[in-house]
């Protein structure tokens, strides 16, 4: 049986112990930047810590996580309805419409879901934060993790993964398999048979844009030719789509959002938008799906979207959906009067940038009237977050610190394909504000 506090007591006795494990995530990620053709940069890294989610925790964030992908999935479509017949804009720009009103012919509206939650060990349950089914993210970074601790053959962690040293059972690649199987179901149930190129696409100005490079060439080494693509450099003719060297794509792994289109100006993304519009191009995820990116949905689905569900889906987020509403000018004050216990943020917000934890909020910045008339924010109650003892180093030494979680549970097409996990010794835990990948090994990692 694993000795946790044995772990530990032995992480702060062997610093160089830790120094090296820690050390091997810059080791691992420039070997896979120059793989990938990407200039290398440092990584800095604190915190050593894992997080396992196996056996009952396992089945519970399996069975919550996708009963939520099937709510997230009837409440999209029925804003694409609502949308398409009019009855809403959602606050899209016209251009922006016009893309998510596309039906996709890969077969689904939506197809990953990262749901952002606190789990709390007292109560067993999830608090769900947010939805980012555009942005399912993790992917990359949660394999990464992984991959680290197995090439490594860890010391410190070694029983949580394998037994009698068996290394070779951790499935180092799991989510990125899940997410290339959707990319080619996608483009099989579109055109009815499997694509040779894969674009990755991202934005030139995306100063993230090495995720895009390592995610292609892990494509090709499962024999698709894959090739990061800029959208705007797209061209379209005679039913085709080419990248700027006249390399053919067949589709679209979208590694941009919809508030990065509307920077944009939209004659940059004709092509593009031609070429899925006349279903000459396979979009994974598909356009659609950002209509259930708004944080505002945790407001309104229990409410505006309540005909929907059953009463066992109502259940579940009644147990699971923090009380939410929206910021509006009628209750303004008597939020920024009690502050203590809320959490506001802003709907559309991105990257853990204006999200504004009451018990924190003395010297900040809190929205005014005209911020919150412009653009929805959105006010929840406060969730202590999950916190884990791990290993931090720093400056030569060991010290156990007490590190905040939060999860980003991932679906993809509706199956649970894992968590990202994210620690941080800040109540803001967000990869943007700092905080760092952990380890989390779960039921599928271990074959």
């Amino acid at each position: 049986m694993f000795d946790f506090r044995q772990a530990l007591i032995n992480a702060k006795n062997h610093p160089a112990q830790v120094r090296y494990e820690i050390d091997s995530y810059n080791y691992y990620l420039q070997q896979e930047l120059q793989e990938s053709g990407v200039t290398p940069f440092p990584l800095t890294k604190h915190i050593h810590g894992f997080y396992q989610v196996t056996g009952e925790k396992y089945d519970y964030f399996k069975s919550t996580s996708e009963t939520l992908f099937k709510i997230f999935e009837k409440v999209v479509a029925q804003r694409h309805k609502d949308l398409n017949d009019g009855k809403d804009t959602f606050d899209f720009s016209e251009f922006q419409r016009r893309l998510i009103k596309v039906t996709p012919k890969s077969g689904r509206l939506i197809r990953h879901v990262r749901l952002d939650v606190i789990y709390s060990p007292s109560y067993k349950n999830l608090r769900v934060l947010e939805c980012n089914p555009e942005n399912p993210g993790g992917i990359w970074d949660n394999d990464f993790a992984v991959s680290c601790m197995a090439r490594n053959q860890t010391k410190l962690y070694k029983e949580l993964f394998t037994q009698n040293d068996d290394w070779s059972k951790i499935n180092w690649h799991k989510q990125k398999q899940k997410c290339l199987h959707s990319i080619v179901d996608a483009y099989e149930t579109q055109f009815g048979c499997k694509p040779k190129t894969i674009g990755v696409g991202v934005f030139a100005e995306d100063h993230e844009d090495f995720i895009a490079f390592v995610q292609a060439n892990y494509f090709r080494k499962q024999g698709y030719n894959a090739v990061v693509v800029d959208p705007v450099k797209l061209q379209y003719r005679d039913g085709k789509v080419y990248d700027e060297n006249g390399t053919q794509i067949d589709v679209i792994f979208r590694g941009f959002l919809m508030s990065e289109i509307a920077k944009h100006d939209p004659k940059e993304l004709e092509a593009l938008a031609s070429a899925y519009e006349n279903q000459d191009l396979c979009v994974v995820p598909p356009f659609s799906d950002a209509l259930g990116n708004s944080k505002a949905l945790i407001a309104e689905i229990p409410t505006k979207y309540k005909n929907l569900l059953t009463k066992k889906e109502l259940t579940l987020l009644s147990e699971v959906f923090p009380n939410t509403m929206l910021l509006t000018d009628e209750n303004y004050d008597e939020v920024m009067a009690n502050l203590m216990d809320k959490v506001i943020k802003c709907s559309e917000g991105y990257g853990g940038y204006g999200v504004i934890v009451g018990r924190e909020s003395m010297g900040k910045q809190l929205p005014t009237r005209e911020e919150i008339r412009a653009i929805p924010w959105v006010v929840q109650d406060y969730y202590p977050h999950e916190t884990i003892k791990c290993p931090y180093y720093k400056d030569g030494n060991v010290s156990i610190e007490t590190v905040n979680i939060v999860l980003g549970n991932l679906i993809i097409l509706g199956e649970y394909a894992g968590t990202l996990v994210r620690g941080s010794l800040t109540n803001v835990i967000n990869t943007h504000q700092g905080a760092e990948i952990l380890t989390n090994i779960d039921d599928d990692y271990l074959r």
